[in-house]
């Protein structure tokens, strides 16, 4: 019988826990760091009743420079984009006519793509008169997706909702890539790496969430799951979870529910999940009697491969067959031995960091459950097979992308089991995360000659 897996989740301000734990735990000198960790631990406080910790001493007034500009290090030089973002959390530890000054000096010059932009924001940010000047760069040419994601963020801190709403409309939504739970800013001109594309969504995410929008959630599954190597994007981050936790109500969920006639009381807590598995024929044997608190659930289930499925850009599966005495093709003899290579292909430009790679043997074959070499190929590595699954004419296994390789190649053994002429469904490869990232192989047909 088909397996439902029932996956319930706090959908309170708990959800959120996880993401003020590790921005309030982020240690260093940096001010994205330092000032994140800051408003992480007051949100901690103000929603949790969770004390804050005494190991983060930061004085912003050391972080302001000569130029009235906010360094990323103490007594560094001014970042234009750490101004903006952090400028109406320090306002009152800092020399604010300087570094108001500053931002207005950098409508003047563009020392970095969008950096004129990002000053507006500040501005606006701290409630100054910059409507003039923020109109002048909605009519640029060849405004970017960064850009017109700065001037939404500009108009809202200015109350003008529906000139932002109208900017995203026309410049955002055209750039989405969106699945089920998770969407991301699809590559332009200016975005040239993965951290690019993060440092971009994150943003998305923020304008998203202040505008009250659906995707505002999805965009931020996709930052958690792409965190940026290069760059740190703390300050976006808390002001996604600043702007949205004061709307979410509080408690501390839980399940009671019947189960084959036992009635079970389960705590799911602020921030967690539970999983029950069961069998779909006896679903209506399951009930769930009272929920304390808001709880979300997901219903995971295997179905059938369709021509439906939306397709991963960033990934693409090949497979191919050959006799382990070297010849190629799809025809065999019985008592064959058939090796079945499979080469995935995942890019930095895919939605997910954790796939499942499965193959389906056609009824003529059967995969030999121990194999004669349990590993793949990643480029020069040679990686152990730790984890492979054979469910009768399915067969399994899980890819973890290796920071600078995008290909792998996975083998394993089949015997002949009948003579004939069969179709192998085409080996499929899915986000375990994101779902709906997805691609398949095409289809074969396999000759077994007697």
């Amino acid at each position: 019988s088909r397996m439902l897996t029932l996956i319930f989740t706090d959908r309170t301000r708990g959800r959120w826990l996880p993401d003020l734990y590790s921005l309030s735990r982020s240690y260093g000198n940096r001010i994205e760091q330092k000032l994140g960790s800051r408003i992480a631990q007051e949100l901690l406080e103000e929603y949790f009743e969770i004390e804050k910790h005494d190991d983060n001493v930061f004085e912003a007034k050391n972080y302001q420079v000569s130029d009235g500009g906010l360094s990323i290090l103490p007594y560094g030089s001014s970042d234009v984009f750490v101004t903006a973002w952090a400028a109406a959390y320090v306002k009152d530890e800092t020399d604010l006519f300087r570094l108001k000054e500053f931002l207005y000096g950098n409508l003047e010059k563009e020392t970095a793509h969008a950096s004129r932009a990002a000053a507006l924001y500040g501005l606006a940010s701290l409630r100054e008169p910059v409507m003039l000047e923020l109109e002048k760069l909605a009519v640029k040419d060849s405004l970017s997706t960064e850009e017109a994601l700065y001037l939404a963020l500009s108009y809202l801190s200015l109350g003008e909702k529906p000139v932002a709403q109208k900017i995203y409309n026309d410049y955002v939504t055209p750039a989405l890539d969106m699945y089920d739970s998770y969407a991301k800013i699809k590559k332009d001109a200016y975005m040239k790496t993965g951290d690019d594309v993060t440092r971009t969504t994150v943003l998305a995410a923020v304008a998203a969430a202040r505008m009250n929008l659906e995707e505002a959630e999805k965009f931020m599954n996709y930052v958690r799951m792409h965190p940026t190597e290069e760059s740190l994007i703390n300050l976006q981050k808390i002001s996604y979870v600043k702007e949205i936790i004061s709307r979410v109500p509080g408690g501390n969920p839980s399940l009671t529910y019947t189960w084959l006639g036992e009635e079970t009381v389960r705590e799911i807590g602020p921030g967690g999940m539970y999983t029950l598995t069961v069998p779909a024929s006896k679903a209506k044997d399951f009930k769930v009697t009272a929920i304390e608190g808001e709880l979300g659930l997901t219903v995971v289930y295997e179905t059938a491969q369709t021509d439906h499925v939306k397709s991963d850009p960033g990934i693409t599966v090949k497979r191919s067959y050959k006799s382990i005495k070297g010849q190629a093709g799809t025809m065999f003899r019985s008592g064959d031995i058939v090796e079945v290579t499979l080469e995935v292909t995942i890019t930095k430009d895919a939605m997910d960091n954790y796939y499942k790679l499965t193959d389906y043997l056609p009824a003529g074959l059967k995969a030999i459950e121990t194999p004669i070499r349990p590993y793949y190929d990643a480029g020069g590595y040679r990686i152990i097979h730790w984890y492979k699954e054979i469910d009768g004419q399915k067969v399994s296994f899980y890819v973890f992308p290796y920071k600078d390789q995008e290909t792998y190649t996975f083998t394993y053994y089949a015997r002949i089991a009948s003579p004939g002429q069969y179709k192998a469904e085409g080996a499929k490869v899915q986000g375990v995360n994101v779902i709906d990232s997805t691609a398949e192989a095409f289809d074969q047909i396999i000759y077994i000659q007697p």
